[in-house]
């Protein structure tokens, strides 16, 4: 599954959040300045989309953290589609 997160800065100082899923690898959406509503997907270390395979047909724990108290998030979104 791929992770979306819809977020912004409410005044435009970077931040960032960091994504699990399941506990596996926490992965880290980087860089949000932006003061409008965006999606993100990409994690700020590789560049790639944030992915979460091999998870179980099963109840699984999805934990979003927050860098600092300046992003705000609307919205998640686990999809199989990553565009």
């Amino acid at each position: 599954y791929y992770v979306w997160v819809r977020a912004r800065s409410k005044n435009a100082t970077g931040g960032a959040i960091s994504v699990n899923v399941a506990g596996q690898t926490s992965k880290s959406l980087g860089c949000i300045t932006n003061t409008a509503w965006t999606w993100y997907s990409l994690d700020a270390c590789s560049g790639q989309a944030i992915a979460y395979t091999n998870l179980s047909a099963q109840e699984q724990t999805l934990s979003i953290l927050a860098t600092n108290s300046n992003i705000e998030i609307d919205k998640i979104l686990l999809s199989t589609n990553n565009t």
